[in-house]
């Protein structure tokens, strides 16, 4: 059966520049948006403030960073392609991956986790905000995510290995340990509201490792395509692009 050659460059280093301007740009207007709201009377700004405000859901930080997580599912998702098409050991491994960052992008703007939150705490009379019920349902995720993929990341190649790790570190840090640390405040009441300046830049904190962590991920997910795939595919690769090509009944297997 005659293949279908499909084309994709992506030069690597070109696609983490421009994502890390994007970010770079996106934490210095949440600042500002911060800044505007906690010392000046202009809560809205013409709809500026709650627009770049990380603490909303319906805001370009928010979308930004679901962007983000999508792209890592479709990259991760492409990963489990080629290794279902070679019956690799950990084939489900990237699958699962590719799934989890599916979730964590709808999250991102549907906040489910926060429904959780809420719930474990109702059920297990939890004291403190829903901050700390995350935390701990987060924690316990993460628990749960290194015992069954623990196997798996030892299995990677050192390098890809350290960089998933360093990503996942500033993720977690940013998603759990800012969240514990805001409720902190919420609960020691340093703050009055979910406005006041020290929790906003707590927010900050978070959605700023969060977001950087994710782009160390996408950018060490195209390294290994580009580093580790190269001696399993038809990949070509020219200096930092790469090119990817696809049969017939691949894509059909994808639509």
């Amino acid at each position: 059966m005659n293949k279908i050659q499909i084309s994709v460059s992506v030069n690597t280093k070109v696609v983490v520049k421009i994502l890390g301007i994007i970010i770079a740009s996106i934490i210095i207007l949440g600042v500002l948006a911060l800044c505007i709201r906690t010392f000046t009377n202009y809560k809205s700004a013409l709809g500026f403030v709650p627009l770049f405000d990380m603490d909303k859901e319906n805001s370009i930080p928010t979308y930004f960073s679901s962007l983000n997580l999508l792209i890592s599912s479709f990259l991760l998702f492409s990963i489990f392609l080629h290794k279902d098409a070679l019956k690799d050991k950990y084939r489900r491994h990237w699958l699962f991956l590719s799934l989890i960052f599916f979730f964590l992008s709808i999250d991102e703007t549907a906040s489910i986790h926060e429904y959780y939150s809420v719930l474990i705490k109702n059920l297990m009379n939890f004291s403190g905000p829903g901050n700390y019920s995350f935390a701990v349902l987060g924690g316990i995720c993460v628990l749960i995510f290194l015992y069954f993929f623990s196997t798996f990341i030892l299995s990677l190649p050192a390098k890809t290995r350290s960089k998933f790790v360093l990503a996942g570190s500033l993720f977690v840090s940013g998603a759990l340990g800012s969240e514990a640390i805001g409720g902190y405040i919420i609960v020691g009441d340093l703050s009055n509201s979910l406005n006041s300046l020290f929790y906003g830049v707590f927010v900050i904190i978070e959605e700023s490792l969060e977001m950087v962590g994710v782009l160390f991920f996408i950018r060490a997910i195209l390294l290994y395509i580009k580093e580790s795939l190269i001696q399993e595919t038809s990949t070509v690769f020219e200096g930092d692009s790469i090119e990817v090509s696809s049969t017939k009944e691949r894509l059909l297997g994808i639509l």
